[in-house]
């Protein structure tokens, strides 16, 4: 029997880019049926447009859910059983801000979240906020699961594992995405295939993919190339070149592949050579800003909710709920320290694997190993990741320079180019970073 009233609490819950998913996907959680959400953000005015959109999306699917608004943090997180994470620490002006600075070093990131130093500017910011909410876990909370949807995904990920007892997992749809968008270039079922996965958020490997006892690979690399040969616009020249190379595949496209390598994107590249361009974060903000406009119109029944929410959401959370609650193991791809599973990564490094959940916890799944020069590329990776945890953590310049002398995005940079690119970072959120300034 699954148990009744549980409490799912929201932390950065004036997210337009997370929130309507989330509620719908909670909407039709079995699990949560008589229970509690809680929405938690400093935004109080966005925030009051989303719980009043939750409260007309409950009421439409006759949903029967308590709705909060708890503006104390730690009132927030009593008798919590789920926390989830959608945090970005200064919000879309310091990120525009951070991803400017770097671009004026010659560096353009097509998306700057996860690694790079775009990635390095956020996991700073965002690092010691997602411990504290550990920590404060630990305290209120403690046998609470806490949800990562934050980035940079491994980085934070990481962090908590590393400095905390809380149960925690990273979320991200990128593999899921992955093996949707496979299933329909070779048109073969999602059921029908069978595959193995791994390695850091937005860098797995797919080094096992086939329908029965037919290897796919070279299928959907020879698909690939193509449709870059007739129409151009794949999106995938990196992933075949590689597949080439080492024989997997990655995912998630080339638009996060290609931020992981050493030779793709230097001082003075194109981005337009690989057919990627600059994340300007202008741009997300004024889809931001248009979903705010749909959202309004949705209030005030100018539009129906299927423009604002889909009803099928890669995100798992009603399979995470609903899993841990009936203690039934579920399975799913999740951010984790990696263990043994794929064996010639560092153990420590956190990664993206299948993995087992129950009530209490989850066994991560072996996914054997990759090759040789993706393990490589990962572990490299994997050496960014504790440094700037170490940066984020104690404030420490010297881990800074470190994590940005290591990452492959940075090494057409000069040590003095990027040191200055630390300084001008960190003065730029000076106001989130005050272990800097100690």
């Amino acid at each position: 029997m699954m148990k009744k009233q549980n409490k799912v609490v929201i932390i950065g819950a004036a997210s337009i880019t997370w929130m309507p998913t989330f509620l719908s996907d909670l909407a039709r959680t079995a699990s949560m049926s008589g229970g509690t959400i809680v929405l938690h953000d400093i935004d109080k005015e966005k925030q009051e447009i989303i719980y009043k959109f939750a409260l007309k999306l409950f009421k439409a699917k006759n949903v029967d859910m308590t709705l909060v608004v708890e503006p104390d943090i730690d009132r927030a997180l009593i008798d919590a059983d789920f926390v989830v994470n959608t945090v970005l620490i200064g919000g879309h002006d310091i990120w525009t801000q951070d991803m400017n600075i770097i671009l004026k070093y010659g560096i353009e990131h097509p998306k700057g979240m996860s690694v790079g130093p775009g990635g390095f500017g956020m996991g700073i910011k965002q690092i010691p906020f997602i411990v504290d909410l550990a920590k404060r876990m630990e305290r209120i909370c403690p046998a609470a699961w806490l949800l990562n949807f934050s980035n940079p995904m491994q980085a934070l990920t990481k962090a908590v594992l590393d400095n905390s007892s809380i149960k925690c997992i990273g979320l991200c749809h990128g593999v899921t995405g992955t093996i949707e968008r496979i299933a329909e270039l070779t048109g073969v079922s999602e059921q029908d295939l069978f595959y193995k996965i791994g390695g850091v958020n937005h860098f797995e490997i797919i080094t096992e993919l086939r329908q029965g006892d037919v290897n796919l690979l070279p299928l959907v690399a020879d698909a690939l190339e193509k449709e870059q040969r007739e129409k151009g616009g794949s999106g995938e020249i990196i992933t075949v070149e590689n597949y080439r190379l080492f024989g997997s595949l990655q995912c998630n496209e080339d638009i996060h592949g290609i931020e992981f390598w050493p030779h793709y994107i230097r001082k003075g590249s194109r981005l337009e050579d690989y057919e990627q361009k600059h994340n300007f974060i202008e741009n997300r903000v004024r889809d931001r800003d248009e979903m705010w406009h749909k959202l309004d119109d949705y209030l005030n029944d100018r539009l129906p909710v299927s423009e604002i929410v889909d009803d099928y959401s890669t995100e798992k959370l009603e399979l995470i709920i609903d899993g841990v609650t009936s203690n039934t193991p579920t399975y799913l791809y999740a951010n984790v320290l990696n263990g043994s599973s794929i064996p010639n990564l560092d153990e420590d490094i956190c990664i993206e694997i299948p993995i087992v959940l129950f009530r209490d916890g989850f066994i991560p799944c072996a996914v054997g190993s990759m090759p040789q020069g993706f393990a490589q590329i990962t572990n490299l990776h994997g050496s960014v990741q504790r440094y700037t945890v170490d940066a984020a953590l104690n404030g420490s310049r010297e881990d800074a320079l470190r994590a940005l002398t290591m990452d492959p995005m940075c090494y057409s940079l000069t040590k003095e180019e990027r040191e200055r690119l630390i300084i001008d970072l960190i003065e730029s959120g000076k106001e989130y970073l005050p272990l800097f300034f100690d």
